[in-house]
């Protein structure tokens, strides 16, 4: 029997995320992450302590491959308040651009979170013109003093909608 069950839980968690990111250095097994998918959801979605539900969803946002699962993970995390979660949930979008009525307008609310905006803004360039109802607060970010998120929201606003970032200046 395990001795500490939790601790166990948590460090294998973080031991795919260390693993993913060792990538070419060390790289894992073939379909070690295919494997895990559905234990990281179950985790992201069922266990009952928050530091593993939350390093599940960072792993699962960070190593994920598509699933119907971890669709609805992502989602949730994209509708959290919790940066780091928001961030997983913005890259894992990147890298699956679906659902763009849902997962759009939760990118942009997204923005109202400093440290998160730049990652929820870089899922709207892969979404193109699904994305357009956020170019007015593209444009609002563009222009901003802010360097961690001007350049990057008027990069994405090039892609959304051109004519717009012209127009507007930002380009």
């Amino acid at each position: 029997t395990w001795q500490a069950p939790r601790n166990v839980r948590y460090g294998a968690v973080w031991w795919l995320f260390l693993r993913f990111i060792a990538g070419a250095n060390d790289p894992a097994p073939p379909g070690l992450f295919d494997r895990a998918i559905p234990i990281l959801c179950d985790l992201a979605r069922n266990d009952r302590y928050k530091e593993i539900r939350q390093t599940a969803t960072l792993t699962l946002g960070r190593v994920g491959t598509y699933s119907p699962e971890a669709l609805q993970v992502m989602l949730r995390a994209l509708n959290s308040t919790d940066r780091d979660r928001i961030k997983a949930g913005a890259k894992w979008f990147y890298q699956y651009p679906i659902d763009s009525e849902r997962v759009v307008p939760l990118l942009v609310k997204g923005f109202e979170n400093p440290f998160a905006r730049g990652d929820c803004a870089m899922p709207l360039r892969v979404y193109g013109t699904r994305g357009e109802f956020s170019v007015e607060r593209l444009e609002t970010l563009a222009k901003t003093n802010d360097p961690d998120i001007s350049p990057v929201a008027a990069w994405v606003l090039e892609a959304i909608k051109p004519k717009a970032a012209k127009q507007g200046g930002v380009k």
